[in-house]
This record gives structure tokens, C-alpha cells and sequence, in this order.
């Protein structure tokens, strides 16, 4: 949570660039997988892929002309406010992060927050910033049948990489009005990096559940905490294993054909979300 959270700021809104003019052809492949899940199951059978964190947290203080408002001493004068990401995260079973999304919301600000995690894969171009696009129901069908979609109706957003770090690289953008409401309606959202070669990079972000999450109440800190204790546990669990399978393998002589190895990772998966309060 802590490599999510940053103070609001007032980010302009980006021009949404020809990053988010992607082709059928590109995307049809990577959402058709995706498009299926939300048909395959009655809403009150679907697990949410989005949790909601709160805490309180100082900020300073500003005056009516927005300005920091200083004390006598002339330091800053602080103020508690809170604030809620509505967060998904993907990882693998050994606890990578593939791609992590969140929703900033700061208490006394209107404007909402964007920021979107991926692994700092090499290659990445990272002046070009991240682009994001919202796809409903409609538009992903399209898609699976290779039907042309009209790139007016998308639903999309420029962000910028503001850090990088061991972990993953963060780009963020304010998240506009039209940008919360496209996926409150929406099945999927694809996070789209450009590499060098100039070809995309997609990252896809499910929508399932992310209206009631956003709109609900956040979950019990503590709890949350301790089931992410546990998740750490399993993590460190397979990395023992898939470091003892790679060990037990039978080292390959030089020059012979490349087979075999450590099994392949588990598909990436949301981290479980607690009860709520």
C-alpha cells in the first residue's frame, strides 16, 4: 500500500495520445480470455478483484488562497485527513507484482488520483508515459469476433512514470470523472507501456466488483493486514520450493539442447480481500 500512496496533487489533465488509438488486431487477442469472465457467473457469484483502504494520514494545511498555512513558529500547520485507495493487485505465486491499480481518493479533494504499478521490465520507454483504456462488455465481443470498434467510443487516459524502484514503476494521472465511469460500467481495463521496439505493452486489470469497492465501504485494516502476513507466508513458501526444484534439476551439459527446468509460475491472481467492516 505504501509504494501506492502519494499526496494529491493537482495533475493537468494529459492529452490522450495515439497510444490510445490501438487496433482491433493488437487488443482482440489479449481480451478474449478476459471478456469471458464476467458472462461466466451471476454477480452475486463473482469475487471482487478490487479491495478498498482507508487510513488517516498529517497533511498541511492550506489557507483560502491555497497556500501552506504557517504557525506561529512559521512551520507548517497539519491537519489529519483520509485516505482511501480502491486497489487491485496482481501477482504471482511467488509474489511478484505483474500489474497493480488503485483510485486515490484525499478527503477535501474533488480531484481523484490515478497511479498503475507494473515491473520494471526492461525496454520500457519510460518518457512516453502509460496509457489506460476502459472496455465495456460491448466493445470487448467486438473485439473476440475481430470487428472493427470505433476509437471514438473508448474511454481512455495518458499517465506519466513519476518512480521506479526494485519492485515495480509507477505512472500517474489525475483519473477523470469520464475515466471512473467507464469502469464502473466497464468488464476491463488494459494499462498499455510502449517498448522500445515501438509495440505496446498491455496489462490487464479486471473490473469485476470495482463498483461496489469503490462506492462501499473500506475494509478492516487489521484484517487485511493479517491475511497479507499470510499471503507473504505462501510466497516465501514457494520460493523455497521453486528454489529446491531448480537446484534438484540435473545440471545441463555445455552445448546441450536447452529443455527442461524449473516448472512454469502459476497464472498471476488478485490478492484476497477481507471482510469488510
Amino acid at each position: 500500500m505504501a509504494e501506492l500512496i502519494s499526496h494529491a496533487r493537482g495533475a493537468g489533465l494529459a492529452a490522450v495520445g495515439a497510444a490510445l488509438m490501438i487496433s482491433t488486431g493488437m487488443a482482440g487477442a489479449a481480451l478474449a480470455q478476459q471478456a469471458k469472465q464476467p458472462a461466466a457467473a451471476a454477480p452475486a457469484q463473482q469475487q471482487s478483484a478490487w479491495v478498498k483502504l482507508c487510513e488517516k494520514a498529517p497533511y498541511t494545511k492550506s489557507g483560502p488562497d491555497g497556500k501552506p498555512q504557517l504557525d506561529k513558529d512559521n512551520k507548517p500547520v497539519m491537519e489529519e485527513k483520509q485516505l482511501c485507495l480502491t486497489h487491485h493487485e496482481q501477482m504471482t505465486n511467488t509474489g511478484i507484482t505483474m500489474v497493480s491499480a488503485a483510485i486515490q481518493q484525499l478527503e477535501g479533494i474533488d480531484k481523484l488520483h490515478m497511479m498503475v504499478m507494473v515491473p520494471p521490465t526492461t525496454g520500457i520507454v519510460m518518457p512516453a508515459g502509460m496509457s489506460v483504456v476502459v472496455y465495456n462488455k460491448e466493445q470487448v465481443e467486438k473485439l473476440e469476433k475481430k470487428e472493427q470498434l470505433d476509437e471514438k467510443t473508448l474511454v481512455g487516459q495518458k499517465l506519466m512514470f513519476t518512480i521506479c524502484h526494485q519492485n515495480g514503476c509507477t505512472a500517474e494521472n489525475e483519473a477523470t470523472p469520464q475515466l471512473v465511469d467507464a469502469m464502473k460500467k466497464g468488464v476491463v481495463m488494459v494499462a498499455y507501456a510502449t517498448h522500445v521496439s515501438g509495440q505496446p505493452i498491455p496489462y490487464q486489470v479486471p473490473l469485476v466488483g470495482f463498483t461496489p469497492t469503490f462506492d462501499g465501504k473500506p475494509v478492516d485494516n487489521k484484517a487485511y493486514q493479517e491475511q497479507r502476513s499470510k499471503l507473504q507466508e505462501t510466497f516465501m513458501a514457494n520460493r523455497l520450493e521453486q528454489m529446491k526444484q531448480i537446484q534438484a534439476a540435473p545440471q545441463q551439459a555445455p552445448g546441450a539442447p536447452a529443455g527442461g527446468g524449473a516448472p512454469a509460475a502459476k497464472a498471476p491472481a488478485a490478492a484476497p480481500a477481507p471482510a469488510k467492516k
